[in-house]
């Protein structure tokens, strides 16, 4: 505001430098604060890097852009990088697809999952980057109307996972879940 002070708020702040650049007598400079950590795991013959914010930090891009180029330093050491991400099409999923292959959307067959599978699907054809569609529970309800989308989309079903009680007691036990259609989605990478 004009002949005022600018206030900054260094929680909001998401590393744009807009505010350094537009400072007219350069009194902005730039600071350094932990907003989040990165956590590396291995087991079952994987890899797991895992981006993780502090609470109350509120713009998560930052956590998955330093996540992303600590696994570009790495990625040498591996065949194939999987980068999983938050649902919807908010900054930080943008981030995580920006330079990715291939990006696998996973939906189930209800109208909300519909819905959110359109955004995505179109933000990925805005970001040209070819889209995949994992069905997860595609046994629950008419999954006509996600076929329609990813058809309009220009987006191929890589593999149906049904709801299954086996795989919940997998999952729910920390196993690596066996099934036919996610040896597809393995085999699809």
């Amino acid at each position: 505001m004009k002949n005022k002070v600018p206030v900054l708020v260094p929680d909001q702040c998401t590393g744009c430098r807009a505010c350094k650049i537009a400072c007219p007598v350069n009194a902005i400079s730039e600071g350094r604060q932990t907003i989040g950590y990165i956590y590396e795991s291995r087991g079952h013959g994987i890899d797991l890097i895992k981006g993780e914010i502090k609470p109350g930090i509120e713009e998560s891009s930052l956590v998955v852009n330093a996540v992303k180029k600590y696994i570009k330093e790495r990625e040498k050491n591996y065949d194939c990088i999987i980068i999983d991400t938050a649902a919807g099409t908010h900054c930080p999923v943008i981030a995580a697809l920006m330079g990715v292959d291939v990006g696998i959307a996973v939906t189930e067959p209800t109208p909300l999952g519909n819905h959110d599978l359109n955004l995505i699907l179109r933000l990925m054809n805005e970001l040209k980057i070819k889209s995949n569609l994992v069905i997860n529970r595609c046994n629950i309800a008419d999954k006509k109307p996600i076929e329609k989308t990813a058809e309009r989309n220009h987006t191929e079903i890589i593999a149906e996972i049904p709801y299954s009680k086996e795989i919940q007691q997998m999952y729910s036990k920390g196993m690596p879940i066996k099934h036919e259609a996610i040896k597809k989605i393995a085999d699809s990478l």
